[in-house]
């Protein structure tokens, strides 16, 4: 272990470094290694990304290349470090050099690690070159862990084999960066005016492994560092200074108490993640942060701030729906003629307040109760009358069979409160009056919309098959890429800490796409948070052959099921066997 990496590094580096060293079973350590390399390489490109932003120096190249903040992947944040570092290099406005973009052939660990890589990526084809840079190093490691993580094509004995090149070349890596000893991290927790109008920062300097409480005294304030913010900080005298916001890349919770790091999320959810915390707790995503990057990325992001914005609430929609109601108001004909009380009722309001005893009498409510009488007797009697007519009109005559018409006609009147795939599916199975029903649907409909349209508006959603088609419904199911017991490669049972008798399933229903990725997961029966989190994470980088249907390679879901299970305390007698005799 390289006690200056633990000792001096920023924080989140210095905690996924002490796990990744800590490591015992081979898939855990090969996990934790790649999460060592994605956190450094997302904070000197955070680093990079913030000098190109407070510089207010614009480049279109590298305002096109960071429209991928919303949901960066390893290759975007590669991509990032790439473009801005050279912007920022040829202003002269970076703590970077040029020299992660040269070859130097005294990096024997990253040489190495780039020529195990490529062999490993392509096993016919030896590869022997005697000089690399990091940038080369970093390309190299993107597509390794493209190809291997999350996708189920790691060995136990390719961890073996790969785990001390790649921690090595990690290390070298790092140590590469002055960056990380010449300055320093730390939390800028509050900003106070004191006596003599200094300003005063309340810091939490993130150095190592430890968080230390100290103070930034200065005459005037800085618009770029806020209270709240991570930033980077240069050594003035016994003070360390604030002078490059890292937030929102890199942000620190409260309630966790940790450093959380921009990760790529699903849609347009932002998600952070923690690299030195396991299980639910390592994953955090935040809905307040949206104006923070909208902020943060100003005119880079002008026009196209929908990328954070999360899906519209569905609640809107039905409150449209049931605005055309109205009908049922119809009967508010009658209310015309009590319009004239209103008339009368305006003045009692005046009369009231001066309360005069002469004009309070009550002749008045006398004859318009008399005419409201009136006006409703006239209103029974023409009902009367148009009901007699009607019945008349349409009353029913021997000899014409025909009785099904109203009725066929009242169906649809009553299906028009159910949705419109259900009254079409029910149309499509009755006898030969479907199409006068089918004709009589849109009549009701055009009754609620002003378009006029024959129902070929409606199809499109009637017709959309589900998203993910379930068990059953596909020709050949999904299939693990290696056999279901693979999950296991992906879980660190010695983590869980269980006992010898200790036995307990979690269900977990995969959502697999047409490429046979997953796009998302589910926990239908658990155990708890620690084993839960386990599980799904482990389904999570497993990799299918896709569902079929007709041929074709459909979305699908299917469940699969992982058995935690404690080791038993092996006996004396297989103690004394693996005891190797004293020398």
């Amino acid at each position: 272990m390289n006690n200056r990496i633990r000792n001096e590094f920023p924080y989140p580096l210095a905690k996924a470094y002490l796990r990744a060293v800590n490591a015992d079973e081979p898939v855990e350590r090969f996990t934790l290694v790649g999460y060592l390399f994605e956190v450094t390489l997302k904070f000197i490109s955070a680093v990079s990304i913030a000098e190109y932003i407070q510089s207010r120096r614009r480049d279109e190249n590298v305002n096109r290349t960071l429209l991928g903040i919303n949901r960066p992947s390893l290759g975007n944040w590669a991509g990032f470090l790439r473009e801005t570092l050279r912007f920022d290099l040829t202003q002269k406005t970076t703590v970077l050099s040029d020299q992660y973009f040269k070859k130097n052939p005294d990096l024997k660990k990253l040489i190495a690690a780039v020529n195990a890589i490529n062999e490993y990526l392509s096993p016919d084809r030896p590869s022997s070159i005697g000089t690399a840079s990091p940038e080369m190093f970093v390309n190299s490691m993107v597509n390794y862990r493209n190809k291997t993580k999350g996708h189920g094509a790691i060995q136990k004995r390719d961890c073996v084999m790969m785990n001390p090149i790649l921690f090595d070349a990690v290390e070298e890596f790092m140590l590469s960066f002055p960056l990380f000893l010449d300055y320093e991290l730390a939390l800028v927790r509050k900003i106070e005016v004191d006596k003599r109008n200094n300003y005063v920062h309340q810091l939490e300097k993130m150095d190592g492994t430890d968080i230390i409480k100290t103070a930034y005294i200065a005459a005037q304030p800085d618009p770029n560092i806020r209270a709240g913010h991570i930033a980077l900080c240069r050594p003035e005298g016994d003070q360390i200074r604030p002078f490059l916001s890292m937030h929102p890349i890199f942000i620190f919770l409260d309630d966790k108490e940790d450093v959380y790091v921009l990760n790529e999320g699903e849609g347009a959810r932002i998600e952070y993640l923690c690299y030195h915390r396991g299980g639910r707790d390592a994953i955090y995503t935040p809905d307040e942060l949206k104006e923070d990057f909208a902020e943060f990325f100003g005119d880079i992001l002008k026009g196209k701030e929908e990328m954070f914005e999360t899906a519209p609430p569905a609640a809107p929609p039905p409150l449209r729906e049931a605005r055309p109601t109205p009908p049922p108001r119809e009967p508010a004909p009658a209310v015309p003629p009590v319009e004239k009380k209103p008339e009368a009722l305006p003045p009692q309001p005046a009369r009231v307040a001066p309360v005069p005893p002469q004009q309070a009498a009550a002749p008045a409510p006398i004859p318009a109760k008399k005419s409201s009488v009136g006006v409703l007797i006239g209103i029974v009697v023409a009902l009367v009358v148009v009901a007699a007519v009607a019945y008349v009109v349409f009353a029913p005559k021997t000899g014409e069979p025909t009785q099904t018409p109203p009725a066929a006609v009242t169906q649809p009147v009553e299906k028009t409160t159910q949705p419109a795939a259900a009254t079409e599916k029910k149309e499509a199975v009755t006898s030969t009056t479907t199409p006068s029903a089918s004709k009589a649907v849109p009549s009701a409909k055009t009754q609620t919309s002003t378009t006029g349209q024959p129902p070929s508006t409606t199809p499109p959603p009637v017709v959309t098959p589900p998203t993910y088609f379930a068990e059953g419904g596909y020709d050949s199911p999904p299939m693990v890429v290696g056999g279901s017991d693979r999950v296991h490669d992906y879980i660190d049972m010695s983590s869980l800490h269980m006992s010898p008798s200790f036995r307990g399933t979690v269900q977990v229903r995969a959502y697999v796409n047409e490429t046979g990725g997953i796009d998302r997961t589910e926990v239908t029966q658990g155990i708890d948070p620690r084993f839960d989190g386990a599980a799904a994470n482990a389904v999570h980088q497993l990799r299918f052959t896709p569902a079929r249907k007709a041929g074709q390679a459909v979305k699908s879901q299917t469940t699969l099921s992982i058995v935690f299970q404690g080791r038993p305390e092996p006996s004396k007698k297989q103690q004394e066997e693996t005891t190797p005799p004293p020398p």
